[in-house]
């Protein structure tokens, strides 16, 4: 978080200057211009539509001129991610067609699946997606691509954004719906769907259906009953098929969106529980009760149970697994899966028939055969709040062969419903009704004869009965029964329900509750697959009624930019398109999203054309789930036109989508823009705005490159570590863009004036990209270099030779381009080479050619670099003898104060000629030209003494000729004439003068 506060920073300080100048040219254009070209945008009578955007990576908001919060100019660095929201709301009394419209052509590189788009309010389908890849110029229907220059959608919109419509009200309940290819023990229903698991079957096994019988909405075409995959994700219809049986007593529940029942392994390795995700029709997996499951023939999976709660909640299996035993299991109706508390029955040897099981209360009861196929049928009872077998005379038999199912059973209440007794039904050939108390003692009274209570399904029926207060609902082979313990003296035949017709149901096995379809509604299953709904009071159809119909709403779905702060409040529920005098009223139960009744709204009647006030829920509710029946319907046809309207407080709906930040040069002279405007065309019964629709005043971001996105890496190195005179040192100048934007013109400049103290420049600069020149002192580079790109930029200097310079070749590249190494000041080390410069010394003696060889001052030379054969390479070097007190004082190439004693240097490596071009005086000249060779490795080249001979002395007589004293009065006489000439010219001056 620190980085990005700096990085921020950063931008604001390089942007401050410039913000503040385009916000105030910004004021003024918007003055000029935007009234000609916006002056529909915002709100204009039609619809409300406005921008705005937020860069995800630093927060910076932007906005256009008719959002609430006015124009807002962002400021964002290449790469960040930009999310665009853009708010529309139908502002007519109708309904109406939109074609919404963004052209994002200079909005940055759209990002493929950003698109989020609200739920359509209408609950007829959800908003078409469109998208350009013109620039606008046509529109096409679907998911943008990557190369999307326009974003947007159309649709049928009610008025109003802050508001959703359900789909309509199904036609009001038949009475009987057929299945084809299978029965179901029992089936449930949700959301006015019928769902059912085949009993005892391979294959198409799971069954969903309308209320009419057609095929369930999303569910594949041509069939209501299809296989299903145990590999979670797959979709009812496709995959690989289970490859198990469900069970004879198939007990099947849902638990939210879960559809649960019970199914096996046909290869005999597991029971357990399998599962299906009915919001979106896809496997949810399959859970292991039990291992070693023992196979049937044709009986399916060995598990069984009616899937009714217990009093703790929990639902209880029986299976017969691992070979040697019948269990009991405790299974989470929620998860699917074991939960603690199963109970192990002591029965010795498995059998292939299936066992059965039965709830009540705090009761459980299982049938199994306990050593082989030919023995009796017994019953074990087990207490979910002790979790033990029941205390007392359990297990009791039951039924005798040749039955080859569990038993079916039946309870015995006390009049406020309180369980009694057990009783088993009559389930064919070898099966006969009998009871028991809770202690496994035999009743001589059974309730339930003369009731006609019997299971006749294939001889042995599989089946159970349901409770509701102290009224059992049962199976009278082809009629479901219902007996009241209400008013049972405790003996002879507990009377019938009082008013209750008994329905027709072929074969009947189950009866289960059919709230969902409407108050008081039961649903009947029978083995011919028939599904017979009917009213628990009175055994009618449960016709007059339709629904429940369901709505779900969640605010926050509307708002993928602003989330939460988008909802501000519930407003209300009300049920448009109901015709008047059609129906009577409506029961509504609100939840909420954690599916739990919304106080004060469970079965809330509401009068008809009534409103249903919802601003009491807090803000916490962030989702209903509306449940809505129509009672007392006298015409269908006033209901079949009728949805829930729920509607909020809040923003209009927003569509989101993002794109990243296109790349800037980091030396670009001022920030890019990027911006773009929405449009919406809308069209209903109560007004519209075609053809140019309402258009959004634009939404800008300004754009320039970050610190650290940008930097130029210099490089400079020689090609050797050090040099001598005469020798070439070559440079190289790498310039390396390792930053994550282009240059467009990077630079640098290498001033020489160091070097040419000691060196010449070659005059053979060049660059592999980009324009080099050379203006004494300075070498200078520029040039265009993308992200990741390196130029090399080369030349050379010679060394003088003898180097009279300071021997030390230094200089610097300084770059005044921004976020680089070499700036102006820097210390970088990269951006500096200095190379010594190694010479050498040549010394050597004048001497006479005496034995004594005593030094000779005087003499003068010349020194002169040569080739192998002698020729010159270079100029000659003139040496004069140097005669001073100091070193300093000499200032020839001589630099020995010593008369006679010669000494050169600022030399380099070679081949040299030393020869004599002055002899000192009295001495011989000796033109004889000296080798001198000079290696890398020298340090002082010292040379043999080179010595002169004397020239002769003339010979003078000492008789017949001038004697000493005659040539001494001649040299006397000639001083004394030498003076008095001077002496002439000094007067003359003067008188001159």
């Amino acid at each position: 978080m620190m980085v990005t506060y700096r990085v921020l920073a950063t931008r604001r300080r390089r942007l401050a200057g410039i913000l503040a100048l385009c916000v105030a040219v910004g004021v003024v254009v918007a003055t000029l211009v935007l009234p000609q070209y916006f002056s529909n945008a915002g709100s204009n009578g039609v619809s409300t539509l406005y921008k705005t955007a937020t860069n995800l990576a630093i927060g910076s908001k932007a906005s256009s001129s008719d959002s609430p919060a006015g124009a807002v100019v962002g400021e964002a660095a290449p790469g960040d991610t930009i999310q665009w929201v853009v708010s529309y709301q139908n502002d007519t009394s109708a309904p109406a067609t939109v074609n919404l419209t963004d052209n994002i052509k200079n909005a940055g590189n759209f990002i493929p699946g950003s698109v989020r788009l609200p739920p359509n309010p209408n609950g007829l389908g959800a908003l078409t997606p469109q998208y350009s890849i013109d620039n606008g110029n046509s529109w096409v229907s679907g998911t943008a691509p990557a190369n999307a220059t326009g974003i947007g959608w159309t649709g049928t919109v009610v008025p109003q954004g802050t508001r959703q419509l359900s789909t309509n009200f199904p036609s009001p309940t038949a009475n009987v719906v057929a299945t084809s290819g299978g029965d179901a023990y029992n089936v449930v229903v949700k959301n006015g769907l019928i769902y059912g698991v085949y009993h005892h079957r391979t294959g198409n096994v799971v069954y969903c259906s309308r209320m009419d019988g057609t095929t369930c909405p999303g569910w594949p075409t041509g069939s209501n009953a299809q296989y299903w995959s145990d590999v979670i994700g797959t979709p009812i219809g496709t995959g690989t098929q289970f490859a198990g049986f469900t069970g004879w007593q198939g007990g099947t529940w849902i638990s939210g969106n879960r559809l649960y029942w019970l199914a096996g392994l046909t290869t005999a390795a597991s029971a357990g529980v399998a599962c299906l995700d009915i919001s979106t029709a896809k496997s949810c997996g399959y859970s292991v009760i039990a291992n070693g499951q023992i196979p049937g023939f044709n009986n399916g999976a060995q598990v069984g149970s009616t899937a009714i709660p217990a009093a703790n909640g929990n639902i209880y299996v029986a299976t017969i697994s691992g070979g040697t035993r019948n269990s009991i299991f405790c299974v989470s109706p929620t998860a699917g899966a074991v939960c603690a508390g199963g109970a192990t029955l002591n029965s010795g040897v498995s059998t292939l028939y299936p066992p059965t099981l039965a709830t009540f209360g705090d009761y459980v009861f299982a049938s199994v055969q306990p050593t082989n196929t030919s023995s009796s049928w017994q019953t074990y009872c087990y207490r979910p709040s002790t979790n033990a077998l029941c205390s007392g005379s359990w297990p009791v038999v039951t039924s005798i062969p040749p039955a080859f199912t569990g038993t079916p059973f039946a309870p015995i209440l006390s009049s406020t419903g309180a369980l009694t007794g057990i009783c088993t039904i009559a389930n064919g050939a070898g099966t006969s009704s009998k009871c028991w108390n809770l202690s496994g003692t035999a009743l001589s009274n059974n309730p339930y004869t003369g009731t006609g209570a019997a299971y006749t399904g294939n001889g042995n029926g599989a089946g159970d009965t349901y409770v509701i207060g102290t009224k059992v609902y049962g199976s009278a082979g082809s009629t479901v029964f219902c007996v009241d313990f209400a008013s049972y003296s405790g003996t002879g035949t507990v009377p019938n329900c009082t008013g209750f017709t008994r329905p027709s149901n072929s074969i009947n096995y189950t009866v289960r509750s059919a709230s969902d379809v409407a108050p008081n509604c039961l649903v009947a299953t029978g083995d011919y697959g028939v599904i017979t709904f009917f009213n628990a009071i009175t055994g009618g159809g449960c016709t007059g009624v339709s629904g429940p119909a369901n709505l779900t709403v969640t605010p926050t779905s509307y708002y993928c930019g602003s989330g939460a702060a988008g909802f501000t409040g519930w407003n209300a529920l009300t049920l448009p398109g109901l015709v008047a005098g059609t129906y009577t009223n409506s029961t509504i139960t609100l939840k909420d999203q954690n599916n739990a009744v919304i106080p004060g709204f469970n079965g809330v009647t509401l009068a008809a054309g009534g409103t249903l006030n919802l601003s009491s829920i807090p803000t916490s509710v962030t989702s209903i789930t509306a449940s809505v029946t129509i009672n007392g319907i006298n015409d269908p046809s006033g209901v079949v036109s009728g949805q829930i309207s729920i509607t909020w407080q809040g923003k209009p709906p927003e569509m989101c989508f993002q794109t990243v930040i296109p790349r800037v040069a980091c030396d670009a002279t001022g920030p890019a823009t990027i911006s773009n405007s929405a449009n919406a065309v809308t069209v209903s019964a109560a007004g519209n705005d075609k053809p140019g629709g309402n258009t959004t005043g634009p939404v800008s971001y300004l754009v320039s490159a970050d610190p650290y996105q940008c930097s130029l890496l210099i490089k400079k190195t020689s090609g050797v570590q050090s040099a001598v005179p005469g020798g070439k040192v070559a440079y190289s100048v790498t310039v390396t863009n390792n930053g994550q934007l282009d240059y467009n013109s990077a630079a640098f400049s290498d001033d020489l004036t160091d070097l040419l103290k000691d060196a010449i420049y070659n005059a053979d600069h060049a660059a592999t990209s980009g324009v080099v020149t050379y203006t004494a002192p300075k070498i200078s580079w520029s040039g265009p270099l993308a992200s990741g790109a390196t130029v090399t930029v080369t030349y050379s200097v010679t060394v003088k030779s003898p180097d009279g310079g300071d021997h030390s070749l230094v200089n610097t590249v300084v770059s005044p381009t921004w976020k680089t190494n070499c700036a102006e000041g820097s210390k970088d080390a990269k951006c500096t080479v200095t190379v010594p410069i190694d010479v050498k010394d040549v010394a050597w003696h004048k001497v006479d050619s005496s034995a004594s060889a005593n030094i000779l001052t005087g003499a003068a030379w010349t020194f002169t670099p040569v080739d192998g054969t002698g020729k010159p390479t270079g100029p000659a070097i003139v040496v004069n003898d140097c005669v001073a007190a100091f070193a300093a004082q000499c200032t020839g190439p001589d630099i020995d104060p010593i008369g006679g004693v010669f000494r050169l240097t600022d030399l380099g490596p070679g081949t040299y000629q030393l020869v004599e071009t002055q002899a000192p005086i009295g001495f011989r000249l000796d033109p004889k030209p000296i080798p001198v060779t000079v290696t890398s490795a020298s340090t002082t080249v010292q040379l043999p003494d080179v010595a002169n001979v004397q020239l002769p002395v003339p010979a003078i007589p000492f008789t017949g000729g001038l004697g000493t004293d005659a040539l001494t009065f001649t040299a006397l006489s000639v001083f004394a004439v030498a003076l008095a000439l001077g002496v002439w010219q000094l007067i003359r001056r003067r008188r001159n003068v």
